[in-house]
């Protein structure tokens, strides 16, 4: 399903432009605070240019260290760079958007801030503001409207979350039909499921160790991409 299209009823969703990537990649403080890790990174992002996001979820990292992982692959172009959590840093680096936890800053404060600075004024990439839910009625909320993405999970068993429940393709289904902006799936994603989560509606997918316990990230990162269309 085209996230562009028009949704069933009256709702129509509202593009990104150019579009939200399909394949988002996390690299999380294991990626970040390495030297051998940011060249992984920079390599990623070659390999896959345009049709990937690299989501920077380092929590245990400085800020600066956030920073300058992000500018510099910012300043490399190719890929999409997204900062979890901190849209200050986000802004700071260069970065091409932000994603927000369910505990982060609430998602209309950091679109009302991106606007009024006149981040998505300039031309070139539009700057995302992404969100992630873990429930299909968080995507009909009022301040869903106000994301550029939506991301479910855990939508299969993940080793990341234990503890969670996972919430299957129907709810994913869901949140696709429902949200007027495109819906990933996180949550235990291998390419052998990417036809289900696109089947379910989604426009694409987040992972991490599908990518990072690869002997080789990039050739692993190609691999979600043929699945999804995008090679």
């Amino acid at each position: 399903m085209d996230p562009r299209a028009t949704a069933q009823g009256s709702r129509s969703r509202r593009p990104a432009d150019p579009p939200v990537p399909r394949l988002h990649v996390i690299a999380g403080d294991d990626v970040v605070a390495t030297e051998d890790g940011e060249r992984r990174l920079l390599e990623l992002a070659e390999a896959c240019g345009p049709a990937l996001a690299i989501q920077l979820r380092a929590r245990a990292s400085t800020a600066k260290r956030i920073h300058d992982v992000a500018r510099r692959l910012a300043e490399a172009g190719g890929a999409c760079v997204l900062v979890s959590d901190r849209l200050d840093v986000a802004l700071a680096a260069g970065a091409h958007g932000v994603h927000l936890r369910e505990d982060s800053m609430p998602v209309t404060d950091a679109r009302a801030l991106v606007d009024d600075l006149g981040r998505n004024d300039r031309p070139g990439r539009r700057f995302l503001v992404g969100r992630s839910i873990h429930s299909p009625r968080q995507a009909s909320e009022t301040w869903a409207a106000a994301t550029d993405y939506l991301v479910l999970g855990a939508v299969w068993p993940t080793p990341s979350h234990p503890g969670r429940a996972a919430v299957g393709t129907e709810a994913l289904a869901q949140v696709a039909g429902h949200a007027r902006v495109p819906a990933l799936a996180i949550g235990g994603v291998t390419p052998e499921r990417v036809a289900a989560a696109k089947s379910a509606g989604a426009w694409g997918v987040v992972v991490r160790s599908g990518v990072w316990s690869a002997k080789h990230p990039s050739e692993a990162a190609i691999r979600y991409l043929d699945a999804l269309g995008e090679a």
